[in-house]
């Protein structure tokens, strides 16, 4: 992980509407940019420290408990509107929903 300071330029998910397009992640838990070229998602994935061992173990739990609830016959659409609500895994639920599923 860098230092970050002021001159730093990361993407800033406040500002920018294209946030969660530029990121992907993996049933193991990583986060990776949607594209190889973007230095700018490297360089935010890097100074925030997003592959941290919590932080990847935290969503491949998400994973998991997505890929046992729709194993378990539960309502998809239900999973996608409760997710839909801010919270600090909600870009991972919605991903995962979106590229399984669809949705």
């Amino acid at each position: 992980m860098r230092h970050i300071d002021k001159t730093t330029e990361i993407i800033n998910p406040t500002t920018d509407k294209e946030c969660e397009g530029k990121f992907i992640y993996t049933a193991d838990g990583d986060i990776l940019e949607a594209d190889k070229t973007n230095n700018l998602a490297t360089q935010t994935i890097d100074v925030l420290n997003l592959n941290a061992p919590l932080l990847k173990k935290i969503r491949k739990v998400v994973w998991e408990e997505i890929r046992n609830a729709t194993a378990d016959g539960e309502d998809l659409v239900g999973l996608k509107n409760y997710y839909e609500k801010p919270s600090n895994l909600c870009v991972v639920y919605r991903y995962y929903l979106k590229s399984q599923f669809g949705m």
